[in-house]
């Protein structure tokens, strides 16, 4: 019983690091496209984007399957984009260029996980 707490405080713990640290990445990009919105909603458009990352890693961290990492990652870029569309009512190519550098970003930094399953790492 003690475990089990432990494990749920532990992932909350992970989760919440992870949630600031891609947000911090994703808004230097967006300070780098001059988009002056505010830290609040790029945390609100990070929260949105790994929703499924949180509700599927499982799926790639787990249970290994192959293009799980992949998947979840083009997943994030796409709502990502949408998000900062959305949230800090940029430019199409502005929110692109900050949603593909930071999935580029989580590539080279998590590239153990997201392609670690499929390429037999």
């Amino acid at each position: 019983m003690v475990f089990g707490a432990f494990g749920i405080v532990q992932s909350l713990v992970t989760w919440t690091v992870i949630l600031l640290g891609v947000s911090l990445i994703e808004h230097f990009f967006l300070l780098f496209v001059d988009a002056h919105q505010g830290f609040e909603r790029t945390m609100k458009s990070v929260i949105y984007a790994l929703l499924p990352t949180v509700l599927f890693w499982w799926a790639g961290v787990v249970m290994k399957v192959p293009a799980a990492g992949p998947l979840l990652l083009l997943c994030f870029a796409l709502i990502s984009y949408f998000d900062i569309c959305a949230f800090h009512d940029i430019s199409k190519d502005r929110a692109a260029f900050a949603s593909l550098a930071t999935s580029v970003v989580l590539l080279v930094l998590f590239s153990r996980w997201i392609v670690g399953p499929a390429c037999g790492l």
